[in-house]
C-alpha cells in the first residue's frame, strides 16, 4: 500500500507545526530598522512604546509592541516587558471607532506557550468571519513567547536547549524507568532555571501577569479613540488554556469585561490544585469514536477499516501498537538522520489525532495502514516522515520556529500549578496509574507536560485567585460583574471535557456564566464546525445575549467532513469552511 506524501505531511506537520512568525532575539531591543510591511516583517524593527503605535505587517495586518512593567505589583521597578500585538482591522464598512464598529476582540489560542501571533496569521480572517466583520481581531504573544520580550529560556545556547530536549523526549510510554528519568530531568531543569537574572524574569510570566497585560492592551487600544467615543471593557475569545487566562482576567477585573467566550474550558479547581486528574476523563470516548466513525465510513473512506464491527478496528490497532512496541520500525536511511518509529511515537500520533477528528482521523487511518503494511513487508517507512522526529535543527545557533514553546509552557504551567511542584516520584507514579485508567491511549502523552513541573522552584510574583477558583468567594464578583460569560464545549473533548465548563460556571455568581453545548468529538468546538454554535458566538459578541440550555447538533462528521460542507448552501458553506480553517490551523 502506498500513502500519498501529502497525507504523510498532513498527519505529521499539522499535528506539530503551523506557521509561526519569526522569533525576535532574546538579547534585548535592537536599534529599530525601517519596518517591512510584508511577510519579512520582524517585530524587532519597531520600537516598543507605552502606547500602541501600529505598523503595517505581514501584508494585511498591523503590528505594534506595547511596553509594560515586568512586575505590575511594583510600579517603582524599572524593568519592562515588550508585548507583541497584531491586529486585523474591522471590515471597511465598519470603520474603527465609528458608530457601527464592534470594537476589538482579544484572542488567545491556548497552550500555554502557543504563539498568539503565529496562530493569528493563519486564522484571523476566518475567525473574524465567525465573530463578525464589525470587530477588529487582536492577537498577542504572551510573556516569554516568540516575539514578546524577554523570551523564556534557561539555556545558554539554542544547541544546549535542543540537545537537552531531545534527551528529555516528552514521552513516557516505553517502560516504567522513563518516569523516573523524566522526574530527574525535571529536577535538573528546575535547578537550571533557578539561577541568575533568568529567575527574576520567570517570576513574571504566569497567568495573572498576562491577565494584566490584557488589561493594558485593551486600555491602549481604546486610548486611540477620539474624545467622545464610548469605550468598552475587554471583549475576549479564549480556547483551552485561554479559558483559564480569561477566567483569571474576569475574576481579577470583573468590571472591565464587556464580552467573554471561553471554549474548551479547563476545570478551575484542577488548575489551581495541580491534581491533573480531570483532563482525560473523556479521552477514551474520543478514541472509541475513531473506531466507530471508521467503521461507519467503510473501507473506501477509512483505510484502517476491518472486520464486522468497531471492535475489530480496535483489535487491529492494539495489535499494531504491540508489534511496534516489540520491534520499532526503521525509516529509510537518509544522509542526515537515520531514525525509527517507536511505540511512544505511534501512541503520540494517535493521541494527538483525537484533538481534531474531522481533519485528522482520515489521515490517521491511512498512516496506520501504511505502518502496518511496511511492518508486514519488512521494509522501512518512507524517509519523509522523519521530520516528526527532528530534534536538533541546523544551524544550531538559530532558534527553531516552534508552534509551542516548551520552556514557556513549563514556566507558565508550573508557576500556576504550585501544588504540582512539590509532589514526589511515588505520587506522580500513582497519578500516572490513575490517569492511565482514565485513558490508556492518551495518558503518557498528556502527562509529559505536568511532569516537567516536578523540579520547578520559581514562584510567580502575582498569585492566582485561588479562593474564587475554589468557589469560596463570589461576593466580590457579584458586586462587580457586568455581563454573563459564554462557556462552550463539545460533548466529547479529549483534553478539556465538558465537565470543566460546568465547573468553571460555578465560580461565578448565579447566571454569571452560561454553558452552551456542541455535540461532537474533539478539542474545543473549533474541532466540530457548526453553524449553530457560530451563530451563538456571533450573536453573543454582537448583543450580549446567550440562549438558555443551548445544544447544537453535530453538522459534519469525520471521514466525510469536506463532502458534507459542500452540500450546504453557499453562505453556510462559506461559514463552515472558515470554521474548519480556524481549527486546521490550531492542532
Amino acid at each position: 500500500m502506498h500513502l500519498r506524501p501529502s497525507l504523510i505531511a498532513s498527519i505529521l506537520l499539522l499535528l506539530t507545526s503551523p506557521i509561526v512568525a519569526t522569533p525576535t532575539s532574546n538579547s534585548g531591543p535592537a536599534a529599530p530598522k525601517k519596518p517591512s510591511g510584508g511577510w519579512d516583517f520582524k517585530y524587532e524593527s519597531i520600537q516598543a512604546q507605552q502606547n500602541l503605535v501600529f505598523h503595517k505587517c505581514f501584508d494585511d495586518f498591523e503590528c505594534a509592541r506595547l511596553l509594560v512593567p515586568l512586575d505590575a505589583s511594583s510600579p517603582d521597578d524599572k524593568a519592562t516587558a515588550s508585548i507583541a500585538v497584531i491586529k486585523l482591522a474591522s471590515a471597511a464598512e465598519f470603520p474603527e471607532f465609528g458608530s457601527k464598529w464592534g470594537g476589538p476582540v482579544l484572542f488567545n489560542p491556548g497552550g500555554p506557550g502557543v504563539s498568539g501571533v503565529g496562530i493569528f496569521l493563519d486564522s484571523a480572517r476566518s475567525l473574524q468571519q465567525v465573530v463578525g466583520k464589525q470587530f477588529s481581531i487582536i492577537g498577542f504573544d504572551s510573556r516569554g513567547i516568540n516575539n514578546t520580550l524577554p523570551r523564556v529560556s534557561c539555556f545558554d545556547s539554542t544547541l544546549d536547549k535542543q540537545v537537552f530536549s531531545a534527551k528529555w523526549g516528552g514521552k513516557i510510554a516505553g517502560n516504567p524507568d522513563e518516569v523516573g528519568e523524566a522526574y530527574v530531568r525535571a529536577k535538573l531543569y528546575g535547578s537550571l532555571c533557578d539561577r541568575g537574572t533568568r529567575k527574576e524574569v520567570l517570576r513574571h510570566v504566569n497567568t495573572p501577569a498576562v491577565a494584566r497585560d490584557m488589561l493594558s492592551i485593551n486600555n491602549a487600544l481604546w486610548a486611540l479613540a477620539k474624545p467622545g467615543v464610548k469605550k468598552k471593557g475587554l471583549q475576549y475569545y479564549g480556547w483551552s488554556y485561554g479559558s483559564v487566562l480569561g477566567a483569571t482576567f474576569a475574576t481579577t477585573f470583573p468590571d472591565s469585561v464587556e464580552r467573554m467566550v471561553l471554549d474548551g474550558v479547563l476545570d478551575p479547581v484542577d488548575w489551581v490544585t495541580g491534581s491533573v486528574l480531570t483532563y482525560l476523563i473523556d479521552a477514551e470516548k474520543a478514541m472509541d469514536s475513531f473506531y466507530e466513525f471508521c467503521f461507519e465510513a467503510g473501507p473506501l473512506r477509512c483505510k484502517f477499516h476491518t472486520g464486522t464491527s468497531p471492535e475489530d478496528i480496535r483489535t487491529r490497532l492494539n495489535a499494531l501498537l504491540l508489534a511496534v512496541r516489540t520491534e520499532p520500525i526503521p525509516y529509510d536511511i537518509t544522509p542526515s538522520q537515520p531514525d525509527m518509529l517507536t511505540y511512544g511515537d505511534l501512541k503520540q500520533i494517535v493521541a494527538s489525532a483525537l484533538n481534531s477528528p474531522l481533519f485528522y482521523f482520515e489521515f490517521l487511518a491511512e498512516f496506520l495502514a501504511l505502518v502496518e503494511s511496511v511492518r508486514l513487508a519488512g521494509v522501512p517507512l518512507p524517509s519523509d516522515v522523519t521530520q516528526f522526529r527532528s530534534a536538533v535543527t541546523c544551524p544550531a545557533d538559530k532558534p527553531p520556529v516552534e508552534f509551542l514553546d516548551v520552556e514557556a509552557n513549563t514556566a507558565i504551567l508550573c508557576s500556576d500549578m504550585e501544588a504540582l511542584t512539590t509532589i514526589d516520584l511515588a505520587e506522580i507514579k500513582n497519578r500516572l496509574e490513575l490517569i492511565r485508567a482514565q485513558s490508556p491511549t492518551a495518558a503518557e502523552n498528556f502527562l509529559a507536560n505536568p511532569l516537567r513541573c516536578l523540579g520547578w522552584k520559581i514562584k510567580g510574583k502575582l498569585k492566582q485567585n485561588v479562593d474564587i477558583f475554589l468557589s469560596r468567594n463570589a461576593t466580590f464578583l457579584e458586586r462587580k460583574q457586568k455581563v454573563p460569560y459564554l462557556l462552550i464545549g463539545n460533548t466529547v473533548d479529549p483534553l478539556t471535557p465538558l465537565a470543566g465548563a460546568y465547573a468553571m460556571a460555578k465560580i461565578f455568581p448565579k447566571g454569571g456564566a452560561v454553558v452552551a453545548v456542541q455535540e461532537g468529538v474533539g478539542h474545543t468546538t473549533q474541532a466540530t464546525p457548526s453553524l449553530c454554535m457560530a451563530d451563538v458566538v456571533s450573536t453573543y459578541f454582537a448583543t450580549g445575549v446567550i440562549p438558555v440550555n443551548k445544544r447544537c447538533a453535530q453538522e459534519v462528521k469525520p471521514f466525510s467532513g469536506q463532502a458534507a460542507i459542500k452540500k450546504r448552501g453557499m453562505e453556510d458553506e462559506r461559514i463552515l469552511k472558515n470554521l474548519a480553517l480556524v481549527r486546521r490551523m490550531f492542532p
